[in-house]
């Protein structure tokens, strides 16, 4: 895994110039994001024809090809699906069309710019007491770039003040106030590397002990040193910081072999054996509160999760392949088509029933359950440290300004991960909500995720007519962050995946190329797409 770019880690370690530099007073100081909160699209709003029409219409103009020349070419085949789907855009009405994101705002200016304290802060209707954080915020980046970066080491910052603030509000002298206590997530670092990233916690190793550590043992291959700031940031602030992700080879080998390839791996994974040898080598295990919940997560067991992917989010992930074309809509049936409620409108198409959900294709191996198990990882481990808000921790005694009762602690977790695995509500979001929900029926009442996307300011989305026609779907929950969620409306959002929004906030910014060399070419081909697909070899 070693490269050119990494053979100065054979060096002897030195002190990183700002080991010992406080980051967080500069983060007042950052230029505030651009921040778009409002006439957000839901995923609905960006389609193509349904696909089975689509292919329809191109076997009946082939075969009519065919008939009359039997010798044509495969550059007329082609020609003749084309002219097929603009068939199907025109009956549809004009087609889906690639928009930039300033010309979705009436008046940009007034739309954009804010700071991320406004998104956490107190809601509007409750001015006197200081409003609890969200519990699940995902912020879904496009890796490497230094303008997402200043955007997380804003999120981060700005998401703990407010843990803060909300865990000293004045409460009634009769309730017990709960803690907050923030908790990081990355996809940049495994489940398997949990052991350098606490001794770093820990200030047993320094950042550059980390960089040499992580390019030496960890299969991630992530540029460690651009992610750094976070790291000190989350270490400075006493954020526990963790590997969300399974090893990278372990889904190379679902997309080669299957799911049941890795079984194994993650039983020894969780072995008592592995574990014991870990605490030895680490006798000071961390916690997640002070009840002394254990640093290792538990075994992963929702293989379903892995192999039964929807048809929504398999057509997200293909649209993800082809982003130069707008997503594709699975096709329904009929017995779904004739069942649904009928939205004819004067002088307007009937609008493709999107809402419909296809049973659930079971995957065994490929690029679809690749994707998924990394999805369905990180919810396991983020959905293992949010139940343990379950947890209480002594408070100080009354003789000394307490309150003399034991605090409830729960725990906040900011995710950080590729667009791929969030963007939409696919793959790690709904997956975290669906196991609270089945671990206690109460767990699934709290909130529904946050989301941050970051979209560069010359990047556009793919909008359909839906899109024109449905103006006050696409202006649904745009008031601010929504703190709580009823039951009722989890399940909606989970059940209508395509009338979720892209994000509850996009960070927008100007996006930089990053310098390579032919050492790091491997790397940069497998970490630059958002989605992080898995190499078929």
């Amino acid at each position: 895994m070693a490269s050119q770019a990494h053979s100065s880690d054979a060096e002897a370690p030195r002190m990183h110039p700002m080991a010992n530099v406080s980051i967080a007073r500069f983060i007042p100081r950052f230029t505030k994001p651009l921040l778009l909160t409002t006439h957000i699209p839901s995923y609905r709003h960006s389609f193509s024809p349904p696909v089975q029409e689509r292919q329809a219409q191109a076997e009946s103009s082939s075969s009519l090809s065919s008939a009359k020349n039997p010798n044509h070419s495969e550059s007329k085949q082609i020609q003749t699906t084309d002219d097929a789907d603009d068939r199907a855009s025109s009956e549809y009405g004009d087609g889906a069309s690639y928009v930039e994101w300033n010309k979705l705002l009436p008046i940009p200016s007034n739309l954009l710019g804010g700071s991320f304290q406004d998104l956490f802060a107190a809601s509007k209707s409750n001015t006197r007491c200081t409003a609890p954080p969200p519990r699940l915020v995902f912020f879904g980046e496009q890796h490497h770039q230094p303008h997402v970066m200043r955007a997380q080491l804003q999120t981060l910052h700005a998401l703990h003040a407010q843990c803060q603030q909300a865990s000293s509000a004045d409460h009634a002298p009769t309730s017990t106030p709960p803690i907050y206590r923030l908790h990081l997530i990355l996809e940049h670092f495994s489940v398997l590397d949990q052991g350098m990233l606490h001794s770093f916690s820990q200030g047993r190793m320094g950042p550059d002990e980390l960089a040499h550590a992580y390019h030496a043992h960890s299969e991630e291959s992530f540029h460690i040193g651009h992610y750094m700031p976070l790291l000190m940031l989350a270490k400075e602030l006493d954020v526990p910081i963790w590997g969300g992700f399974p090893p990278r080879r372990w889904a190379r080998q679902v997309f080669r072999n299957g799911v049941d390839a890795v079984k194994s791996d993650e039983h020894k994974r969780s072995s008592p054996e592995s574990s014991a040898a870990e605490t030895a080598s680490d006798p000071t295990v961390s916690k997640l509160s002070g009840a002394g919940t254990p640093r290792r997560s538990p075994l992963f067991t929702a293989w379903s999760s892995v192999t039964n992917i929807s048809a929504a989010h398999r057509s997200y992930l293909s649209g993800l392949m082809r982003p130069d074309l707008p997503p594709r809509f699975p096709p329904i049936s009929d017995a779904a088509t004739s069942a649904a409620p009928a939205l004819d409108r004067p002088g307007q198409p009937t609008i493709y029933p999107t809402w419909l959900l296809q049973p659930q294709n079971v995957e065994l191996k490929g690029f679809g359950p690749a994707q998924a198990l990394k999805d369905s990882y990180l919810a396991h481990v983020t959905a293992w440290i949010l139940r343990g808000a379950r947890d209480a921790e002594p408070s100080a005694p009354a003789s000394q300004g307490g309150s003399g009762k034991d605090r409830p602690v729960v725990n906040v977790a900011l995710v950080v991960c590729g667009l791929g695995h969030c963007e939409y509500g696919f793959g790690a979001p709904e997956r975290v909500v669906q196991l609270l929900s089945q671990h206690s029926p109460a767990e699934g009442e709290w909130t529904r995720p946050y989301i941050i996307a970051s979209k560069p300011l010359d990047s556009g989305i793919w909008l359909g007519y839906e899109h024109a026609q449905s103006k006050a779907s696409a202006q649904e929950h745009d008031a601010g962050k929504q703190e709580t969620a009823t039951r009722a409306e989890v399940q909606q959002w989970l059940s209508d995946p395509w009338a979720r929004k892209m994000a509850d906030a996009v960070v927008l910014y100007d996006w930089i190329d990053e310098p390579t060399n032919e050492g790091e070419a491997e790397t940069k081909a497998n970490d630059n797409a958002h989605v992080n697909p898995t190499p078929p070899s």
